[in-house]
């Protein structure tokens, strides 16, 4: 199963859902499709979904695992995107 943050409210997407096309927020995307039962989480920046024929293709800019940020760094960011309006 994939929890998808959509423009539109959140969205669940598990085994042979119906084809849909949507624009993703920037959030964290959560995957939990493994065989040993653990999660996966992704901060991910606007884009968009497709699922088809039991895939699920996400196409953003950026996508980062959770354990993989730098935490400073993205701070440094958030208060530099506050600052200029992004």
């Amino acid at each position: 199963m994939v929890v998808l943050g959509t423009t539109s409210g959140q969205v669940g997407v598990m085994a042979n859902h119906v084809p849909m096309v949507a624009s993703l927020k920037s959030r964290t995307i959560k995957s939990s499709f493994f065989p040993d039962g653990r999660e996966e989480y992704l901060a991910v920046s606007e884009g968009f979904v497709e699922t088809h024929k039991g895939e699920v293709t996400i196409i953003v800019q950026t996508a980062e695992l959770d354990k993989d940020i730098d935490v400073e760094r993205a701070k440094k960011s958030v208060t530099t995107c506050r600052r200029s309006s992004c």
